[in-house]
């Protein structure tokens, strides 16, 4: 049986066959399933009774609240949720993969935004634009404009956006004022950056690492993901503009590995840091970061509450991504969005609680309990989400100087496969960064082109 190894955005990495459904061609029987998403064209009117949703969703305390608001509302819900994600595991894809095979899948799903276009290729999920179409609150116009195209596809969408986050650049500020560096004055380039880390590049008697100022695959978005960041922001870009060739075999591509390889290179290698993530209690808050052992990094901006709960004597620093020379602002943002499974019992009702969840109260109530982004620029933008915490509108500027993630395409878990292991090898410095770069880009054209009857 051929295996292949599915890596997260997230950086998560798990095993999947041909048995669980998760790859295209795996799960191509499933284009037989009827097409029965909320595809009516009337506007629909609400039942005198209240309708039964089925929502698998996020597993966070904080749903918990949106659930009641949304069955407390006038919009004839009742609510069940099922924590339970799909993109992250193996088992979670393999589970909705059985349910939309046997014809018993959630009406809602909370599906891994790089998915949903995935999922809509195979008919797995249904298209959302007849409900748009009718609605009188969900405009695409509304939302960050890099979400609503990663769930586009051939013309229709195929999910809500529901979650976001971005990067920012956390630095610790005792190791700054311990390496005569101004806590309170981050450096805002790569060059900066990479003096900063020599001043705080601390070694032990016998020359080992104490601690180090940047490892550039730690912190979010964690090991060959980061790539991405860098290419961004020397103004490259991971595919062609029709999606169907590699590009960051590039001039751009070339600079951001070469500087990130220097940075792992000139401390000794990644096998020389990594006893700096052993030997103390880990938790919630308790990192290589906030234990002392590393200066700088870039991460997500929920980590900061984190932080804030469980490390507050620890004083961090907040501040936008720096930028190489001539660069362009450029952010990493993940997050989940709400699909409606093709065979959904009840889609006119996960419908309705599609546009609950994303009016500008329910937007509030969520991100306030798990610390992320609003989906609408708006919300995001407001004075109701920003205060009582300066480094919000740090995020949200990170966010309107331009974002994005990975591909989205259909395939997209084989492309990932395919650069990541070409980008370990000159992380590592088993290759040099031109030659990888060059065989990941032959390996990602072999993916491309098996799936471009997707795309």
């Amino acid at each position: 049986m051929n295996r292949s190894t599915f890596v997260e955005p997230t950086g998560r990495s798990s095993r999947i066959t041909r048995r669980t459904g998760t790859g295209l061609a795996a799960a191509a029987p499933l284009v037989l399933l009827a097409a029965c998403g909320p595809q009516a064209d009337t506007k629909p009117k609400l039942p005198k009774e209240k309708q039964r949703v089925e929502w698998w969703g996020p597993a966070n305390p904080a749903v918990d609240a949106v659930v009641a608001a949304a069955n407390a509302s006038d919009r004839q819900l009742d609510v069940q949720m099922t924590p339970q994600s799909v993109g992250i595991t193996d088992a979670s894809r393999a589970k909705f993969t059985a349910a939309v095979a046997a014809g018993t899948p959630p009406d809602l799903v909370y599906v891994d935004r790089y998915l949903a276009r995935s999922f809509g290729a195979l008919k797995m999920i249904g298209p959302l634009d007849a409900s748009i179409k009718r609605s009188k609150s969900w405009k695409a116009e509304d939302f960050w404009p890099h979400l609503i195209k990663d769930v586009s596809w051939k013309g229709s969408i195929w999910g809500t956006p529901f979650t976001t986050d971005v990067r920012a650049f956390y630095w610790n500020k005792a190791l700054f004022m311990d390496a005569g560096l101004d806590p309170d004055r981050p450096p805002a380039t790569w060059d900066a950056v990479e003096a900063a880390a020599d001043r705080i590049l601390k070694r032990q008697a016998d020359g080992s690492l104490e601690r180090v100022g940047f490892v550039p695959t730690w912190g979010n978005p964690p090991t060959f993901y980061a790539f991405f960041l860098y290419l961004w922001q020397a103004g490259g870009e991971f595919l062609s503009a029709d999606e169907n060739k590699p590009a960051f075999n590039s001039p751009e591509g070339l600079r951001a590995l070469e500087w990130m390889v220097k940075q792992v290179t000139k401390v000794g290698g990644l096998k020389a840091v990594q006893p700096l993530t052993t030997g103390f209690q880990a938790g919630p808050g308790r990192d290589v970061f906030t234990i002392g052992r590393l200066g700088m990094q870039y991460h997500t901006s929920s980590i900061k509450a984190v932080y804030d709960q469980n490390v507050p004597d620890v004083k961090i620093g907040v501040g936008p991504l720096p930028l190489p020379s001539g660069g362009r602002p450029m952010n990493y943002a993940g997050g989940f969005a709400l699909s409606i499974p093709a065979a959904a019992r009840q889609p006119d009702a996960a419908w309705r609680l599609s546009e609950f969840l994303v009016t500008k109260d329910t937007q509030l109530l969520w991100v306030r309990g798990v610390s992320t982004i609003p989906v609408l620029k708006a919300v995001a933008t407001s004075a109701e989400y920003q205060q009582g915490d300066a480094a919000r509108k740090v995020f949200v500027d990170e966010l309107v100087r331009g974002a994005k993630w990975v591909p989205t395409i259909p395939g997209t878990v084989d492309v990932l496969n395919a650069f990541g292991k070409e980008f370990t090898a000159a992380i590592s410095g088993e290759k040099a960064p031109r030659d990888a770069l060059n065989a990941a880009a032959a390996q990602v054209q072999v993916v491309l082109d098996r799936n471009k009857q997707y795309r």
